[in-house]
């Protein structure tokens, strides 16, 4: 996008607007922007504000970002934005919060569902083909998660300490990607620290984030924090949409007696301004048809299931087949990963909905209950179901609050009540297969007894009849793992998730630095078709000043006499310092017996990587090596070529070909020296010190009247989640009107009971 040209009419604008009407810009005045949300629209009900936690309903919900980036196809991400798009239209929005283009680091972190991948490439390709997908319809996307905030735990009070290379190659090339492709018009940041700054009070920091991913849309504030307007507009925030209603009238303020540089709030207003201006014109969109909708999210999630083991031919079954389906997960509709003081009925297709309208014929038996439990009568009509169909399928999933915004998960264990189904149907000695329907990875001991495995995941309201039209072979399996799927939670436990110790090695090149690995390695997946490699052909000797792609030809034919796919998968490995990282990758379709080449390109920035020196990517000559992959696995690598890059001029930074891990600890102590004996702000303020005020009390006792019905242990973790965020932030997620005489009160008062009633915070 021109933005300087464009940049400079709007300047013309805002330069004759009073200073009222810049901060309301600031302050997101007439900005319809609508929540969070790329899974579905949400709509808030009437009487959601009698209680702390916000009733919503739903037309269609599609799958989520995890899954989406398991189709390995950017057409479905953008089909599914634009559907979702159809939706905010009819409702009036065209302003989203979404998609994020922050990538996973451990299969733990509760905000994994809404994260494409744990590969900056496919992430950045992913969110930036949703921003278009949206775009095409009149709806403008804001990236979500920009800096490193891994973690919900602690996520407002945290300080997340990333060695800088590690930060500029790996957490920031996904926004890199999507902010060029994508063009994106506004970047909401992560809530925590990173290396000792706020990231929106930090000018230099915002500076550099700039210049790295050369973006120059709005910085938006991330929700919950509750910094003064003032000093974040100062060092270089856009959009304020969490700030309270005297906010503007502050900014306004401070410009006039001096407090506020006026061109830092010009510079403000001119984006915000942007973000309007390029909704002006937006395409008329009709109401949308929900049956067409529908389709439209079938036909994505068939692409996002993964078929993780189809021994002695078990998928696909037969029309008309009986077949025992066992498992509460199988009846129970479709829901979102749980979100934080929010609640949603879920709806939907369920498995043995979809199974049915094929005809098959359903031995259905619940086996265990909502929160995991089983006990021996459940048990022993799960058997005799088994046994009546002479075969199953045994559908598993998390309890409900289990994956939830908020808080991580302690581990990657089913409860025990499952497991223990599991071995008792695995003693019939009968084919049994297993459907997996959770957001993230889960450990499966008992995979050794099952004939197949798909990975049905959080695939939205189209979940029961796409994964009938898998198993029963209506359509083939064509999904791959956009993330690492470790057999124990032991391979991926960090002693401190706010440490990113570990670098450069997380998910696919954890294993690259001798850390032992099983399970189902990222790319991973397999299908009813017999796709052959035939081979590929590469120029070995590239320079990069006359042709700015590298071009791959690969040759592949299906052997099956039904339509398949092939996702051929390029990483590149420079030297031997760095790790592997994917470089592109293309879904090959194939009609019965066809033979395809397929042309793959290599861009030019993928032989660039981060210069601490100057902050800034530089190209990097040497030599490479090119392997051509079905997945991340050694195993998984169809051919390798050795390359070799010679840049047109010679202007490159060397790098040091190992990550230098004193640098880390340089930073770590560099940080704690920062932060030791630092003031507490009356905005870090938490809940647990205000709880008992006055404000405080009255919010939880709200707060645990409606989590009443919530079973424990996610009844814990969400009271635990809520006492580590500023007492703002409890606010504002409640719906309480927020302003600064009454936060004063709250957060004196908390102070003063910390402290045995004398002394009051200041600010």
């Amino acid at each position: 996008m021109n933005y300087k040209a464009r940049y400079n009419r709007i300047r013309e604008r805002i330069a004759v607007l009073p200073a009222s009407d810049k901060a309301e810009l600031i302050c997101c005045s007439g900005l319809d922007q609508a929540p969070e949300g790329t899974e579905s629209f949400r709509k808030e009900l009437p009487e959601s504000r009698t209680s702390m936690i916000i009733k919503e309903t739903r037309d269609i919900s599609y799958p989520a970002s995890s899954m989406i980036g398991c189709s390995f196809d950017t057409e479905m991400a953008a089909m599914a934005a634009a559907s979702l798009a159809e939706e905010y239209r009819a409702d009036g929005k065209k302003f989203v919060t979404g998609p994020s283009a922050a990538i996973m680091r451990s299969p733990l972190d509760g905000r994994n569902s809404r994260r494409f991948s744990e590969e900056p490439y496919l992430t950045g390709k992913m969110a930036a083909a949703f921003l278009n997908g949206l775009r095409s319809k009149g709806v403008e996307g804001c990236l979500t998660e920009l800096g490193c905030c891994h973690s919900e735990d602690g996520k407002y009070s945290s300080d997340n300490t990333v060695d800088p290379a590690v930060f500029g190659d790996l957490y920031l090339e996904s926004f890199r990607i999507a902010i060029e492709e994508g063009d994106a018009l506004a970047v909401r940041l992560s809530e925590a620290r990173m290396n000792g700054y706020r990231l929106w009070l930090s000018n230099n920091e915002l500076k550099r984030l700039r210049a790295e991913t050369s973006f120059d849309g709005a910085f938006v504030l991330p929700p919950g924090v509750a910094d003064d307007a003032v000093a974040a507009v100062g060092a270089g925030m856009d959009l304020l949409p969490g700030a309270d209603e005297n906010a503007a009238k502050k900014l306004e303020n401070a410009v006039r007696k001096g407090r506020l540089n006026i061109k830092s709030a010009d510079e403000a207003a001119v984006r915000a301004y942007a973000i309007s201006d390029s909704l002006k014109n937006s395409p008329v969109v009709l109401r949308r048809d929900s049956n067409a909708a529908f389709s439209t999210a079938r036909r994505i999630a068939r692409e996002c299931m993964v078929l993780l083991k189809n021994e002695e031919g078990f998928f696909p079954i037969k029309d008309g087949e009986k077949i025992a389906i066992i498992g509460y997960a199988a009846e129970k509709k479709p829901e979102e990963t749980f979100r934080m003081f929010s609640s949603l009925e879920p709806s939907g297709s369920t498995l043995t909905e979809g199974l049915a309208e094929y005809g098959t014929q359903v031995v259905y038996a619940k086996g265990y209950n909502p929160d995991g439990s089983t006990n021996p009568a459940m048990v022993r009509e799960a058997r005799e179901a088994l046994r009546e169909a002479g075969k199953g399928i045994l559908a598993v999933d998390l309890p409900s609050g289990a994956e939830s915004d908020g808080y991580d998960r302690d581990d990657m264990k089913l409860p025990d009540g499952i497991l223990r189904l599991a071995d008792f149907l695995l003693e019939e000695d009968l084919p049994v297969a297993c459907a997996v329907m959770t957001a993230s990875p889960v450990e499966l001991p008992f995979e050794y007894g099952m004939k197949a495995i798909l990975f049905a995941g959080h695939c939205g309201d189209a979940t029961g009849i796409a994964a009938a039209d898998i198993i029963t072979g209506r359509t083939d399996a064509s999904g791959r793992l956009s993330f690492s799927w470790p057999a124990r939670t032991s391979m991926i436990a960090a002693a401190d998730r706010h440490v990113y110790s570990e670098g450069y090695a997380t998910g696919h090149r954890a294993r690259e630095l001798g850390k032992a690995f099983e399970g189902y390695p990222f790319g991973y997946g397999i299908s009813y078709t017999d796709v052959e490699y035939l081979g590929s052909a590469i120029d070995k000797h590239v320079i990069i000043g006359e042709h700015q792609k590298v071009a791959v030809l690969v040759r592949v034919r299906n052997n099956s006499d039904r339509a398949g796919s092939f996702v051929a998968q390029v990483y590149l490995r420079r030297g031997s310092g760095r790790m592997r990282r994917l470089v592109a990758f293309s879904k090959i379709r194939l009609l019965p017996g066809q033979i395809k080449n397929e042309t793959i390109e290599i861009d030019v920035s993928r032989f660039k990587e981060f210069d601490p020196s100057t902050s800034m990517k530089v190209f990097c000559a040497g030599q490479y090596t090119l392997e051509l992959a079905a997945d991340s696995s050694d195993e998984g690598i169809l051919e390798s070529f050795d390359l070799s890059v010679f840049p047109k001029e010679w202007n490159t930074v060397p790098l040091a070909e190992e990550w230098d891990e004193s640098a880390l600890k340089r930073q770590m102590e560099e940080t704690a020296s920062r932060l030791d004996g630092a003031a507490v702000t009356a905005a870090e303020i938490s809940f647990k010190k205000a709880r008992n005020t006055i404000s405080g009390k009255a919010l939880y006792t709200e707060f645990e009247k409606t989590l009443d019905g919530v079973a424990r242990p996610y009844h814990d973790k969400w009271k635990a989640a809520l006492m580590e965020m500023p007492i703002m932030t409890v606010n504002s997620l409640a719906g309480k009107p927020i302003d600064d005489r009454t936060v004063a009160r709250t957060v004196r008062a908390a102070v003063r009971n910390e402290n045995g009633g004398i002394g009051f915070a200041k600010g």
